[in-house]
């Protein structure tokens, strides 16, 4: 693996220097989401991980906005994440 992000087109300079910008992370996002043939969706509109929210906190098991709002869940194909990629 060692080199491999590096070797990335259009992507691997981002990890040959410094602090790595938003727009940068976004483009890397993109790049890897492309090759993986992965979709995002927003977390707390999704009524699969509001459900998924409610049987976790009714088992006790984690609290229903912790779930929705601390953690990225991924479904098959889909990433639900709880934030918007490349925005700090």
């Amino acid at each position: 693996m060692k080199g491999y992000l590096q070797s990335l087109p259009g992507v691997g300079t981002l990890f040959q220097r410094g602090e790595i910008q938003p727009a940068e992370v976004w483009a890397f996002y993109q790049h890897m989401q492309s090759r993986l043939r992965t979709k995002t969706a927003n977390k707390a509109d999704s009524l699969e991980m509001q459900l998924a929210a409610e049987a976790l906190q009714r088992m006790g098991i984690l609290d229903r906005q912790r779930f929705l709002e601390k953690y990225a869940t991924t479904v098959g194909r889909t990433l639900y994440l709880p934030f918007e990629v490349g925005v700090p």
